[in-house]
């Protein structure tokens, strides 16, 4: 996952943050290319909060638009 694809799931780079659990000043000072670590736990918390569909797509806000066109959620 790249660092631009994890700011557009969650919706910018403080949002990423507070996903993550860790201060703003480190998202900018991440690789374009995410660790594994941080790339596995903002797969996670996109999951958690229901942010990602479940072949990987962002959801762009409305979840039940994306319900509507046949996809589904990871449980």
């Amino acid at each position: 996952m790249t660092k631009m694809e994890a700011i557009r799931i969650f919706g910018g780079m403080k949002e990423l943050a507070e996903a993550l659990g860790v201060h703003r000043s480190l998202i900018s000072k991440l690789p374009d290319e995410l660790p594994t670590k941080y790339s596995d736990r903002a797969t996670g918390a996109a999951i958690r909060l229901g942010r990602v569909l479940y072949d990987g797509s962002s959801v762009a806000g409305n979840r039940d638009e994306a319900m509507s066109r046949g996809h589904s959620r990871a449980c």
